[in-house]
């Protein structure tokens, strides 16, 4: 729910984005990604669930990077193909919306470790 309020949020017009916001905002290369966050949000959740293991918060990392990659990449191909007639093949749109993902599977990683460690550390209830 919190990322589908983001998305809304960004496009009524508040700066919450990268770029900025607005509506104007759904021709962005980048736009795919921000409507991946909201499947990628779900699936995080469901294979998290409740106090995960580090594997299964790893596992949770990695189906949600691989929702937002999927429906990013692909918002990023229909908008460099049809938006904005780059005339990039679908082999180079590929490579080019999947360059941030190594850095993102480290970060992933280390987010369920700190998520892990806190977990540990902080009081039941």
């Amino acid at each position: 729910m919190s990322q589908i309020v983001y998305l809304l949020v960004g496009l009524v017009g508040f700066p919450v984005f990268a770029k900025g916001g607005g509506p104007q905002y759904v021709l962005e290369p980048s736009f795919g990604y921000l409507v991946g966050f909201v499947p990628g949000a779900l699936g995080v959740g469901v294979v998290a669930g409740h106090s995960p293991s580090f594997l299964r918060a790893c596992l949770a990392v990695g189906v949600g990077l691989l929702i937002i990659y999927a429906v990013g990449v692909a918002g990023l191909f229909l908008n460099l193909r049809y938006v904005l007639a780059s005339g990039l093949d679908a082999v180079s749109i590929f490579h080019l919306g999947l360059a941030p993902l190594p850095k993102d599977l480290v970060v992933g990683l280390g987010a369920a470790w700190a998520g892990r460690r806190l977990g540990t550390a902080l009081p039941r209830r």
